[in-house]
């Protein structure tokens, strides 16, 4: 049995969504992914690697760093029930190979329990990031705004990581802040896209279940019938969140609470502020394309990548230049 520090957490369903009371062989993974190159292995975390320190703790599991024995390398390990949740990370994660999506080296199962060893991003989340950016002056919290160049390369890798899980058909239905890793520290870290457990498959029909976080889903994930462009709406928020320094949606904690204030705002519209305003009117555009209520409409992320705002500020992003010193 692992030691306590390593079991996932108890989770409740916070998503809308159903809670399986069956729990997946974690070699059923391996088997259905026989194409992978992701290294698969039944036994304890302990026996290939040294446990450091916690990481965080999340809906579906807790993350820490861990060293492997004899190379010295160092990961982050999730650790996650065996399960339907699993199962849909380990499928996402096993054939995506991305700078900007968080790397899926091994997958370990021991006891009922799954050990995701992935990228360690030591530079926190993109929530962290922001939340770092607020200082007090004259007794206020005041947000000390990225610049355009910043706010563009982050964008640009977002973006580039969506585009990348559209081709592939995954979809990955929970973009927010807390589920954007930063490898390092600093002004302008380079991002990767994260926690892949309500990531599903496009098969040709749309999907229906009701899944995310509240105040990032998009309105057509709580009504019903959906594409891949609920992701597009959901980077959309996080950018209206990282020029603003603010939720889109205050004091939204269920999707019926999102849903309301979606309909008291119809149309969706940003208003011109100084926050835009140091940006360029451009960027505004940019965002409210990707906040189109009717999802026909929206950008995707592709054409997004093409806005010319984007296209300015990104600077070397669109050359691949994704690692920023």
């Amino acid at each position: 049995m692992a030691p306590t520090l390593l079991q996932p957490p108890v989770r409740e369903d916070l998503h809308g969504g159903e809670v399986s009371d069956s729990i997946a062989s974690f070699a059923s993974l391996r088997s259905r992914s026989t194409a992978s190159s992701v290294r698969s292995t039944r036994g304890p975390l302990e026996e290939s690697y040294d446990l450091k320190v916690p990481l965080g703790e999340g809906r579906f599991g807790t993350v820490r760093e861990v060293v492997r024995k004899g190379s010295k390398e160092r990961f982050a390990v999730k650790v996650m029930e065996s399960g339907k949740d699993s199962e849909s990370e380990f499928k996402a994660l096993a054939e995506l190979h991305h700078p900007n999506i968080v790397e899926l080296h091994e997958a370990r199962e021991h006891n009922g329990t799954a050990y995701f060893i992935m990228d360690l991003c030591k530079g926190g989340t993109l929530m962290q990031w922001m939340q770092d950016r607020f200082e007090k002056h004259l007794g206020k919290e005041l947000y000390q705004r990225p610049s355009s160049r910043q706010l563009g390369r982050l964008l640009w890798q977002t973006l580039d990581a969506v585009r990348y899980l559209h081709s592939s058909c995954i979809v990955h239905r929970d973009i927010k802040p807390q589920n954007m890793l930063l490898v390092k520290g600093g002004p302008n870290p380079q991002l990767k896209l994260a926690d892949f457990n309500l990531a599903t498959e496009l098969q040709g029909e749309p999907l229906t279940k009701c899944c995310g976080t509240p105040g990032y889903m998009a309105p057509e994930v709580v009504t019903g019938k959906y594409s891949e462009l609920c992701d597009m709406w959901s980077v959309g928020v996080v950018f209206y969140q990282m020029v603003t320094g603010l939720r889109l949606w205050k004091d939204v904690e269920t999707k019926e609470d999102h849903f309301s204030q979606l309909l008291a705002e119809t149309p969706l519209t940003l208003q011109t502020t100084a926050a835009w305003s140091i940006h360029g009117e451009g960027a505004r555009d940019l965002a409210q394309e990707m906040l189109l209520l009717e999802s026909q409409g929206r950008s995707t992320a592709a054409g997004a990548m093409e806005h010319d705002w984007l296209q300015k500020h990104a600077l070397g992003a669109e050359q691949g230049c994704c690692t920023i010193s």
